[in-house]
C-alpha cells in the first residue's frame, strides 16, 4: 500500500520544498555547478552493504521551553497556578507544548509537563491536586501534580476544558460537537450534557456550580453560546444575538453574569434568562472612541465583581471596565506582545498575564505596577551551558545561563523541575556514579553538591580562587575533579567534602576534565593549548600532550581507555594513544570550535559551534556522518549504556539523540534522536524529479517500476522503468497532483489517485489513460487493489470509504462511519474485509458482504497514516503519528505488540510477500526492515534527504523501493541472509 498523511501534512511537506527550491536555487548561482539533466536518470551501482553509525535527522522534542502562553488556570486558593504552552503553530501544526505548575506565593516553578503537540488549553482542579490539559494532537491528558496520569483519551478535536467548581468533574469542550464529561475519582467516562452542540473555543461552571456555559461559532445558526444544568445536564437555553464566533468567556463571582468576546467588542449576558444585557468597547486613554477593538483573547472578572480585565490580539495594555456599565476603569501597560490567557487571584489584588512572548507576569492591580515574574520571556536566560545524563538513565540535568540547574525526568513520567544554584551562570554539571549526587559548577569560585531529586543543597565545596568550570566524578563515585579559572584542579573527597589533591601545571583556566572507566588515569585540557595526564591517586604528572593551536574545550577516552580524544577552538579533534602518548590522526572536518567529544559503539562523536555532530572512524579517521543539527551544540553528554547523547545549543534546546545523544540547542527543547547502523547504499536512485515522489510500485512482474511525482502546477508525471538495467520506459503527465498508485496484482492496471477528486485507471505497460472513475469529490489519499484485482477501494479526505468494480469501471458502494479524514485502506487476502484508518487515529474493519463496521481498533493516538494486511491474513499494521507502528489481531483487534524505533509520522506500513517482513516508511527519512520472527532491531534505510512517503516490496520480495520528498526514487536490495 502506498501513501502520504493527511492534508496539513502535506501542506506542510509543500512548504519545506518550496524553502529547499529557493535554497538551492540560491546555492546553483552561487556554485555554478554544472546543470542537472532535463530527464530524471537512474543512478545505479552495487550496495556495499556497508553500515556506519547515523543520526536520525527527525527528532523528537522531549522538552519545549518559554513558549506563547496560551492559558492559565488557578487553584480556588490561589497557591497554585497551571500554564499552557503553544509550540504548534496553530491546530496544523506539529511543534510541541508544555504545561507548568507553579506556586504562587513563592514565584517559583514546582513541575513541568513536557508533551508531544501544542497544548490548547490547561485547568487545574480547585484544591490544586490535579491538572487536565489538551492538546493538539487531541488528547485530553488528566493526571496528578505528582505526575501520575489517570486519564488520557483522544477526543478527536483540541478542547476546552473546566473543572466543576466541587472538583469532581471535568469537562471538555470538543469541535466534534460534544461535551464530554469524566469522573475526576475514576477517570471514567461520565453522562455528558444533552442537546444539540457547536464547536466551542471555551467552557466554564458557574462559581456556585449550577450552570455550565460554552461558547463558540456555528456557520448559519443564530446562536453561538448554551448554558445548561449542571445537576441535569439539560440544555437550557441559547444566547442569540451575537454576530460573530465567540473566542473567550467569563462568569461573574455572583453566577449572574457571562462576559463573552468575539469580533469586535465584549458582550454581558443575563445569566438568569440568557438576555444581552449590553455590549461595549472597552477603550481607555487615547484610543479614539469609535476605532474597533480587536478580538479580546483574554477575559476575567475580579472575585469581588467590581471589575472586568481583558486584552486583545494588540500588543501593550490590560484594560480593566465596570462590569455594570462597561465604561473604562484603568489600564495598565504590559509588553510589547499579545496576551493570551490571564486570572485574578481569590484576594482580587493580583492579576497574572500569560503572554505571546512566553513571559507569566505577576501585576498589583490597585497600583497597575508589575511586582513578579513566574516565567522570562524567550530570551537567552534559559541557555544550557552544560549538560549532563543521570546513571540510571531516568533524568538527565542541565546548568543554565541563569545560574540555574534544571532537571527533566525522562522515567517514567516526562517532568521537569528547576532551582537556583549560582548567583551567576551554571557552566558544569555531573552525576555522581550512583546517581544519588549532583555536583554544578559555574562563574563563581564554589562547587556545590546537590541532592538531584530535590534539589537540597548537601555540601559547598570552597577551594578555587576563579571560577570553576570544569567537573568529573571518578568511576567509584567517590572522587570528584574540579577544574576552573585559577589553573588548577582540585580532587575532592566526596563524602567528607575535603580536599584531597590540588594539581597544578596548566598556565591558563581548565576547561575540560574526564576520567578514564578504570579510574587510575584523569585527562585535562585547559585554554594553554595542552592535553595533561594525570595520576588520580597521587596526582602524579604522566603526560603533556602538545599539539592544539587553542583551549582545549573536550577530551574524552575511549570504551577501553587506549585513546584519548581531545577537540577545542582550532576545530581539529584529535586521537592520542594513551600509552604511548603518541599522536594518532588529526581529524579535520568542523569549521567551528569543538565543544564535546564522546566516544559511542566504536566510534568517536564530535560536537561543534558549526551545527554539527559528526560520527568518525576511529580507525581510519575519516567522518562516516555529519548531521546538521539545525544550531551550535554547546555541550553534549553520553548516556550510561553509550547508546544515547545529550546536547545544548544556544536555542536554548536541549536534544537526546537516541540510542542515545542529548544536545542543548536553541530553540529550548529536550529532543530524542536515534542513533542506528544505517545503511545508506542503494542499487539505484532514480531521479531528481520535478517535485515530491510521492509514491511507487512494482509492475506484478517485478519487471518494471513505476514512480508517480509531482509535476509543475496541478499535474502529475508518471514514470515507468527497468528494474535490471534502471533505463526509463516511458514518462507521461497526467492532470491533477497523485498521492497513491497501486498495481493491480493481475492485468497489470494501475490506480492513480489525485487530491484533485481525480481516480484514474491506468494501463501500467503503456501509460494510456483506461478510464476515469468517479470520486464524488473525495480527494483520494490512498488506493488498494484486492487480490483478484475485480476490486478497488479508496480512502479520501472527505472521511468516505468507497468501493469500486474494475470491470464495470464505476462506483458501487460508499462506507461511512469515520469522523475525520480516511487516510489509508487495506484488504484482507480472502477478499472478505477490508480496514481503514482515519485522522481521529481511530481504524475500522469493515465486513464487506454487509458493508458494516465489524469492530474498531482502540488505536487511541490522533492521526493514523497507514495500514497494511498480513499476506496470511492474520494481523493487520498501523502506522501513526509520533512513530506509532502497532500489530493488532485481525480477527479479534486485539493488540498484539507494538514497534519501537520510528521517530515522527509513519506514512507507509507493508507487508513483504511471504509476510516474514514488514517495512515502515516515515517523517524521519528512513526507512525500516523488521523481521516480524525476532526481536532484533530493524535493518535500517537512510539515503532519502526528505521524509520517505513510501516503501513496498517487489513481488518476490527481494528488492524495496522507496520514494520521498527528496525528490528521488530509490531501489535497494533486501534479500534475506541465508539461515
Amino acid at each position: 500500500m502506498t501513501k502520504i498523511a493527511s492534508r496539513s501534512s502535506r501542506q506542510g511537506l509543500a512548504e519545506a520544498a518550496l524553502v529547499v527550491a529557493i535554497l538551492g536555487l540560491a546555492l546553483a548561482q552561487a556554485t555554478a555547478e554544472e546543470a542537472a539533466p532535463a530527464q530524471p536518470v537512474a543512478d545505479r551501482g552495487a550496495a556495499s552493504g556497508k553500515a556506519s553509525l547515523t543520526l536520525n535527522i527527525s527528532p523528537t522534542p522531549l522538552l519545549v521551553d518559554s513558549l506563547p502562553i496560551v492559558a492559565l488556570a488557578m487553584s480556588s486558593q490561589s497557591d497554585r497556578l497551571a500554564s499552557c504552552g503553544d509550540g504548534s503553530g496553530g491546530p496544523g501544526g506539529f511543534g510541541q507544548g508544555m504545561v507548568r505548575l507553579w506556586d504562587v506565593k513563592q514565584l517559583k516553578e514546582v513541575v513541568s509537563y513536557p508533551t508531544e503537540r501544542g497544548v490548547c488549553a490547561v485547568a487545574i482542579s480547585p484544591d490544586g491536586r490535579l491538572v487536565a490539559w489538551s492538546s493538539w494532537a487531541r488528547d485530553v491528558v488528566l493526571q496528578t501534580v505528582e505526575g501520575a496520569e489517570l486519564m488520557r483519551e483522544n477526543v478527536g478535536h483540541p478542547a476546552p476544558l473546566a473543572f466543576s467548581p466541587d472538583g469532581k468533574s471535568l469537562v471538555a469542550a470538543t469541535e466534534g460537537q460534544k461535551l464530554l464529561v469524566w469522573n475526576v475519582a475514576t477517570g471514567k467516562r461520565a453522562e455528558g450534557f444533552q442537546e444539540d452542540t457547536i464547536p466551542y473555543h471555551w467552557v466554564g461552571f458557574s462559581p456556585d456550580g449550577k450552570l455550565l456555559v460554552a461558547a463558540g461559532e456555528r456557520q448559519g445558526r443564530p446562536y453561538q453560546a448554551a448554558v445548561w444544568d449542571a445537576v441535569t445536564r439539560q440544555q437550557l437555553y441559547r444566547l442569540q444575538g451575537h454576530q460573530t464566533p465567540l473566542f473567550r468567556g467569563a462568569i461573574s463571582p455572583d453566577s449572574q453574569t457571562l462576559a463573552t468576546s468575539g469580533g469586535v467588542g465584549i458582550c454581558l449576558w443575563d445569566l438568569t434568562d440568557g438576555r444581552q444585557r449590553q455590549r461595549f468597547n472597552p477603550q481607555v486613554g487615547d484610543v479614539n472612541a469609535n476605532a474597533a477593538v480587536p478580538v479580546s483573547q483574554c477575559l476575567a472578572f475580579s472575585p469581588d465583581g467590581l471589575l472586568g480585565a481583558s486584552a486583545g490580539l494588540s500588543a501593550g495594555s490590560v484594560l480593566l471596565w465596570d462590569p455594570k456599565t462597561g465604561q473604562p476603569a484603568g489600564q495598565f501597560t504590559t509588553l510589547t506582545t499579545p496576551l493570551r490567557a490571564m486570572t485574578f487571584t481569590r484576594d482580587g489584588k493580583t492579576l497574572v498575564t500569560g503572554s505571546m512572548d512566553g513571559s507569566i507576569r505577576v501585576w498589583n492591580v490597585e497600583r497597575k505596577q508589575q511586582i513578579g515574574l513566574l516565567q522570562e520571556p524567550r530570551g537567552e536566560t534559559d541557555l544550557s551551558l552544560a549538560v549532563a545524563y543521570a546513571p540510571d538513565g531516568a533524568s538527565v540535568a542541565a546548568g543554565l545561563a541563569d545560574g540555574r540547574i534544571r532537571v527533566f525526568r525522562l522515567a517514567p513520567a516526562a517532568s521537569v523541575y528547576s532551582w537556583q544554584a549560582h548567583g551567576d551562570a551554571t557552566a558544569a554539571v555531573a552525576y555522581s556514579a550512583d546517581g544519588r549526587l549532583l555536583a554544578s559548577g559555574g562563574y563563581e569560585n564554589d562547587v556545590k553538591l546537590w541532592n538531584p531529586a530535590t534539589g537540597e543543597l548537601v555540601r559547598t565545596l570552597k577551594g578555587h580562587q576563579g571560577w570553576s568550570v570544569a567537573l568529573a566524578f571518578s568511576p567509584d563515585g567517590r572522587t570528584l575533579a574540579s577544574g576552573g579559572y585559577d589553573r588548577t584542579i582540585i580532587l575532592w573527597n566526596v563524602e567528607e567534602g575535603t580536599q584531597r589533591l590540588k594539581l597544578s601545571g596548566h598556565t591558563a583556566p581548565i576547561r575540560s576534565l574526564a576520567f578514564a572507566h578504570e579510574g587510575s588515569l584523569l585527562a585535562s585540557g585547559g585554554a594553554d593549548g595542552t592535553v595533561r595526564l594525570w595520576d588520580a591517586a597521587s596526582g602524579e604528572p604522566r603526560a603533556t600532550l602538545s599539539d592544539h593551536k587553542g583551549v582545549v574545550r573536550a577530551v574524552a577516552f575511549s570504551a577501553d581507555d587506549r585513546l584519548l580524544a581531545s577537540g577545542g577552538e582550532d576545530r581539529v579533534v584529535r586521537l592520542w594513544n594513551v600509552e604511548t602518548h603518541d599522536l594518532g590522526n588529526r581529524l579535520a572536518k568542523h569549521t567551528d570550535v569543538v565543544t564535546a567529544l564522546t566516544f559511542i559503539e566504536g566510534t568517536l562523536v564530535s560536537a561543534s559551534l558549526d551545527h554539527s555532530l559528526t560520527v568518525w572512524d576511529v580507525a581510519t579517521g575519516k567522518p562516516l556522518t555529519n548531521s546538521d543539527t539545525g544550531s551550535q551544540v554547546i555541550a553534549m553528554a553520553p548516556a550510561p549504556d553509550g547508546k544515547q547523547i545529550l546536547t545544548s545549543q544556544p536555542v536554548q534546546k536541549l536534544t537526546l539523540w537516541g540510542k542515545q545523544l542529548i544536545t542543548s540547542q536553541s530553540a529550548r527543547t529536550l529532543t530524542m534522536w536515534e542513533a542506528n547502523q544505517v545503511e545508506s547504499e542503494s542499487l539505484a536512485v532514480f531521479g531528481r524529479f520535478a517535485a515530491f515522489a510521492w509514491s511507487a510500485a512494482f509492475s506484478s512482474d517485478g519487471a518494471s517500476l513505476l514512480v508517480a511525482a509531482g509535476g509543475s502546477g496541478n499535474s502529475t508525471d508518471l514514470y515507468r522503468y527497468q528494474v535490471t538495467t534502471g533505463k526509463e520506459q516511458f514518462r507521461i503527465a497526467f492532470p491533477g497532483n497523485a498521492r497513491t498508485i497501486d498495481v493491480s496484482p493481475v492485468g497489470d492496471l494501475l490506480a492513480l489517485g489525485c487530491a484533485t477528486d481525480r481516480l484514474l485507471l491506468i494501463e501500467a505497460s503503456t501509460g494510456r489513460q483506461v478510464a476515469p472513475l468517479e470520486t464524488e469529490g473525495g480527494h483520494v489519499n490512498h488506493a488498494a487493489f484486492s487480490a483478484d484485482g475485480k476490486w478497488l477501494f479508496t480512502a479520501a479526505l472527505d472521511n468516505q470509504v468507497r468501493i469500486y468494480n474494475v470491470g464495470l469501471r464505476g462506483l458501487v458502494s460508499t462506507l461511512r462511519g469515520h469522523n475525520d479524514w480516511a487516510l489509508s485502506v487495506a484488504v484482507s487476502p480472502d477478499q472478505k474485509r477490508i480496514v481503514s484508518t482515519c485522522r481521529d487515529g481511530t481504524a475500522i474493519v469493515w465486513d464487506l458482504e454487509s458493508r458494516l463496521p465489524r469492530y474498531t481498533l482502540p488505536c487511541g493516538r490522533a492521526g493514523l497514516e497507514s495500514v497494511a494486511w498480513s499476506p496470511d491474513g492474520k494481523t493487520i499494521v498501523t502506522g501513526g503519528n509520533f512513530g506509532a507502528v502497532n500489530l493488532w489481531h485481525a480477527q479479534t483487534g486485539a493488540a498484539l505488540r507494538s514497534l519501537v524505533g520510528s521517530r515522527g509520522l509513519v506514512y507507509d506500513v507493508n507487508f513483504s510477500p511471504d509476510g516474514k517482513y514488514l517495512v515502515t516508511a516515515g517523517e524521519d527519512h528512513l526507512t525500516r526492515v523488521w523481521n516480524l520472527s525476532s526481536d532484533a532491531a530493524p535493518r535500517i534505510l537512510g539515503g532519502h534527504t526528505g521524509p520517505v512517503t513510501c516503501a513496498r516490496f517487489s513481488p518476490d520480495g527481494k528488492r524495496l523501493v522507496t520514494t520521498s520528498t527528496d525528490g528521488t526514487a530509490r531501489l535497494w536490495d533486501v534479500t534475506p541472509p541465508a539461515e
